[in-house]
């Protein structure tokens, strides 16, 4: 997915492309191996966001016809795309994991790393060479583009509600200031849990619950026979938690087609304890990385909006059930425009940036 953000300084107009996916690849790709490619352009980087197309299509219910028909597995070259799939994602993973390998086995000093971690207890987890490549290669593919759709889903309901974006920058007006951006120390999830920028979460949250990534949920299997409401799911049946429909129940998300980040907070002005968000999905499969994505959405959102007045161009309409077909789901392109906001031009906001996080 490329997403154009459109971003106005005096006289000059500047095109971002691909922000979110380059932001995202980094920083997974640096837990995963303790690398930082230099751009989106990285072949390797590129090769993931290739595995991830194809899975995300392969995923769609109702994409593969053996699914329903199991005899087509047996057809000659029926599945040969996915197996070919397949064989390149796993010569991917592998590769990216045997670099990490070979660096400790030099005993090179290298980035502590989910790579580096699982091959030193290889042995005691009883890992084949290809889980523990996809144990990491899995974190890479699955976090780099949900978080980035995330981020760009933030984008559009910033630029989509500028009412909401107003109560937000207010907010971080009051706790943060303008002379210095967002410290880290206020995105931990105890510091958000404790209400030090609640309404930057309850917007966070909304988007998660207004556009959520993987809107259709993520198939599970039934491992018993299960009676729910008088109906039987037997063993083995393919069972789906829509989450677009959780997260529009009028009984829990009144008027949910409102986009309405208040929604998450109580009488004190804290995020609800009563109220959950099932975007990361449910029980023993839900998203390990969950915790890592919301800070990270939680993150780039307090920086966005601290540093910018986002709001839709004129010229560009946003459609805003506009979004690809896929498992996970990103917006179509769209345009917004950044007028700067903690400072008065691209440069001051950079040099307010220059020591950020160091």
């Amino acid at each position: 997915m490329t997403l154009h953000l459109t971003a106005q300084v005096p006289s000059v107009w500047i095109v971002l492309t691909d922000t979110t996916d380059r932001y995202s690849a980094s920083v997974i790709m640096a837990l995963a191996y303790g690398r930082h490619p230099k751009s989106y352009e990285d072949p390797d980087v590129r090769a993931v966001y290739r595995c991830l197309t194809r899975l995300g299509v392969a995923l769609r219910p109702g994409s593969w016809k053996v699914d329903a028909y199991p005899f087509l597995k047996y057809i000659p070259g029926y599945l040969k795309e996915l197996q070919d799939g397949y064989t390149e994602e796993r010569a991917l993973f592998k590769r990216l994991l045997n670099e990490v390998k070979a660096k400790i086995e030099r005993k090179e000093v290298i980035p502590e790393s989910f790579g580096k971690y699982i091959l030193e207890r290889q042995a005691e987890l009883e890992l084949s060479d290809d889980e523990t490549a996809y144990l990491a290669g899995s974190m890479f593919g699955a976090g780099t583009d949900t978080s980035a759709s995330a981020i760009s889903i933030v984008v559009m309901a910033s630029a989509c509600y500028p009412a909401a974006q107003a109560r937000v920058q207010e907010e971080l007006d009051v706790v943060v200031g303008r002379e210095r951006a967002p410290e880290l120390d206020l995105m931990s999830i105890g510091a958000r849990e404790h209400g030090k920028l609640p309404q930057l979460m309850a917007f966070v949250l909304e988007t998660f619950r207004w556009r959520p990534v993987s809107a259709g949920g993520f198939p599970h299997k039934a491992m018993k026979d299960i009676v729910w409401n008088n109906y039987l799911i037997p063993k083995g049946a393919t069972v789906s938690g829509n989450v677009w429909s959780v997260g529009r129940d009028p009984a829990y998300f009144p008027d949910p087609e409102k986009f309405d980040p208040q929604r998450w907070l109580n009488t004190e002005g804290k995020i609800k304890d009563d109220l959950r968000s099932f975007t990361f999905g449910f029980g023993r499969r839900v998203c390990p990385g969950q915790h890592l994505a919301t800070t990270s959405v939680f993150l780039n959102t307090s920086l966005l909006f601290w540093a910018f007045n986002i709001r839709k161009d004129p010229s560009s309409p946003i459609d805003e059930l506009a979004f690809t077909k896929s498992a996970n789901a990103h917006p179509l392109p769209f345009k917004v425009i950044f007028e700067p906001r903690a400072a008065s031009s691209m440069d001051g906001i950079k040099a307010l940036l220059e020591d950020y996080g160091m």
